[in-house]
């Protein structure tokens, strides 16, 4: 009966074991909760830099509908031609005998013509490479709520299952202690029957 103090030691010492176990495991979750943060920090941040480049792209582009390059812009020669259009119409309709006005008039109107077709694979252009990049962000979006509902859902089992490991654990602790006082309580029992009784 000398063996009882060894058994009651190494069970202690099984149980801290244990409880180091679990605290290493949960240094090792907190860990990897601090990188997957830190890489959607950086995904984050290349999504605000092409939102940037696309806002500036949408400025330029207004730029060129609203003021052009180097003069005025799509919108005011639009209206030009179309006044010279008009003017042109009243022209011919009264019969000008100036056939040089009229001829001059055309000119600048295909030039005017010349200008802005000139102006609009560029506008289309720029155009597509907005809507590329906002489809490709929105891809990124997408992804980036979908890894992190599912990096939320797993750490979320992961809690529920380290909970009911840890109630487990305990419960089958009272279990062992229970029944090793009921064991001492009878074998004391039975030794004070044989002695005593």
């Amino acid at each position: 009966m000398i063996t009882t103090g060894t058994g009651k030691g190494e069970s202690q010492e099984n149980v801290i074991n244990e409880f180091i176990k679990e605290l290493e495991e949960t240094a090792k979750q907190v860990h990897k909760l601090l990188e997957d943060i830190n890489d959607s920090k950086v995904d984050f941040a290349e999504i605000k830099t092409e939102l940037r480049i696309l806002v500036n792209d949408v400025k330029h582009l207004s730029g060129l509908v609203r003021d052009g390059d180097n003069g005025a812009g799509i919108l005011t020669r639009i209206a030009l031609i179309e006044k010279n259009i008009d003017d042109l119409k009243l022209y011919v309709e009264k019969d000008a005998t100036d056939d040089v006005q009229l001829v001059t008039k055309i000119a600048l109107l295909e030039q005017s013509l010349d200008k802005m077709n000139s102006l609009v694979p560029v506008i289309f252009k720029k155009i597509e490479k907005i809507e590329t990049r906002s489809q490709n962000i929105d891809t990124r979006l997408v992804k980036l709520e979908e890894e992190k509902k599912a990096k939320e859902d797993k750490e979320k089992n992961d809690n529920e299952l380290a909970v009911i490991d840890q109630t487990g654990k305990w419960k089958l602790y009272s279990v062992i202690a229970t029944g090793a006082i009921s064991l001492i309580v009878a074998i004391t029992t039975l030794v004070i029957k044989l002695f005593f009784g």
